[in-house]
């Protein structure tokens, strides 16, 4: 009776770890990717500096008993340092030429495994926001293991390994976009309406406040200030 209340308790102490490193918050910078993590691959020159983020609240919780969470702000923040450091990432969502729409589906790891493994699905969705024709639209699946030391526990090995999966489809996202050729816009081209000077109005405001806060440089102003008055 003594051994099985012991192993009752082992058991029981066994969930309570597993429930509270589920919990545990995210770090944002262990899930940015960074040039490095992505070796050879470029990124297309169609969205260079070109990129916004739109935020996606679907509602949807990721903490159920099997799942392990990571929040959405926390997300989009390493999704949008990754798109920086990468060289995606537009100045303003004024001046992007693409929104992006990425939502975490879900994140699991299977019970009482002899590791720490968790898999990611995201869902992203790449639209051009002169067109609103969508350039690209996937639900990827990565997953990332943090193993055991020994046969210790790793400590922080949940929250490393939901870290993980997030940065591998990240990584996985930025791999497929330059795969993916541009879709025919011949047609939709000649549907677009005049420009609107109220728009123009706003992205130069954008522009120059870009500039007055030192986030772009006094020849890309110009450039891109061109490219707006050019438009019209």
């Amino acid at each position: 009776m003594y051994v099985l209340r012991q192993s009752l308790h082992g058991i029981l102490a066994l969930a309570m770890l597993f429930l509270s490193a589920c919990a545990s918050p995210a770090v944002v910078e262990n899930m940015i990717v960074t040039p490095q993590d992505l070796g050879d691959i470029s990124p297309s020159p169609d969205f260079e500096d070109g990129i916004a983020i739109v935020p996606v609240d679907t509602g949807k919780e990721t903490n159920s008993l099997l799942s392990v969470k990571v929040d959405n702000e926390s997300f989009q923040k390493a999704l949008s340092a990754s798109l920086q450091q990468n060289g995606l990432l537009a100045v303003s969502q004024s001046l992007s030429k693409f929104d992006l729409f990425a939502n975490i589906e879900s994140l699991n790891q299977p019970l009482f495994r002899g590791d720490f493994k968790v898999t990611s699905n995201i869902k992203y969705r790449v639209v051009e926001r002169e067109t609103k024709i969508t350039w690209y639209e996937e639900l990827i699946s990565a997953s990332y293991t943090t193993a055991h030391t020994g046969n210790e526990l790793p400590v922080g090995g949940m929250r490393l390994a939901k870290e993980g999966a997030i940065r591998e489809n990240i990584i996985e996202f930025f791999k497929r976009l330059p795969m993916k050729n541009p879709p025919d816009i011949s047609g939709a081209a000649e549907t677009l309406s005049e420009p609107n000077p109220l728009t123009a109005i706003q992205k130069l405001h954008d522009l120059q406040r870009s500039l007055d806060d030192g986030l772009i440089k006094k020849e890309e102003y110009i450039l891109k200030r061109d490219q707006i008055l050019n438009n019209l």
